[in-house]
């Protein structure tokens, strides 16, 4: 509703969503540049770094349902993240006993990533490849994760459940679950977007 009331309004406000997604890079040059000299608001969604740094003087962190302002730098925020998941790492592997180990080792950065998103050594050829053909394909995935959680959401804001609640409390589980799962492919969308930047 706030939103809608916005755009009554003439304020300069965008709220961009991914708007990079489907573009060549003329394209999405000429759309840095307007942005760059747009004189109002930018409200911005994009996991594309590169298109990112230039426009960004705020950093919003929307991470386990919390949306954190953050005093960083793009680059400091990046390294930032390095470096916890190295802790994270280093304390997984100090302390097998706490938590699923199997979850640990699908979400966070192998040690030898790790170091090599560090800039201590330049990846392999090789490496690469395997990190932008994991990252194509969870791209994939992400994909049909939103597009089944956009179905579920539907479901559950048009349906009427009154005469069946067993049926809402599975449509509840089934999209806690995918929710789930988006989350984890998303971190590890990010993780590898950071050793191939």
């Amino acid at each position: 509703m706030a939103l809608a009331k916005l755009l009554l309004l003439p304020n300069n406000f965008l709220l961009l969503d991914e708007p990079t997604n489907h573009l060549d890079s003329d394209s999405r040059e000429v759309l840095l540049q307007a942005l760059m000299n747009y004189p109002g608001t930018l409200c911005l969604v994009s996991h594309d770094r590169d298109f990112v740094a230039p426009l960004v003087d705020q950093l919003l962190e929307v991470q386990d349902q919390r949306i954190t302002p953050l005093v960083l730098t793009y680059e400091e925020y990046l390294s930032k993240k390095v470096q916890e998941t190295k802790l994270r790492m280093k304390s997984s592997q100090g302390n097998p006993k706490q938590g699923n180990m199997k979850s640990v080792t699908q979400n966070a950065l192998s040690e030898k990533e790790v170091n090599e998103s560090d800039g201590n050594s330049k990846p392999s050829n090789n490496q690469r490849r395997y990190w932008e053909k994991e990252l194509k394909k969870i791209e994939a995935e992400i994909q049909v994760l939103d597009q089944k959680q956009a179905v579920i959401n539907q479901r559950l804001s048009e349906e009427d459940f009154s005469s069946n609640p067993a049926q809402l409390n599975e449509l509840i589980q089934e999209q806690t679950a995918n929710q789930s799962l988006l989350d984890q492919k998303m971190n590890r969308w990010e993780e590898l977007g950071v050793l191939l930047s």
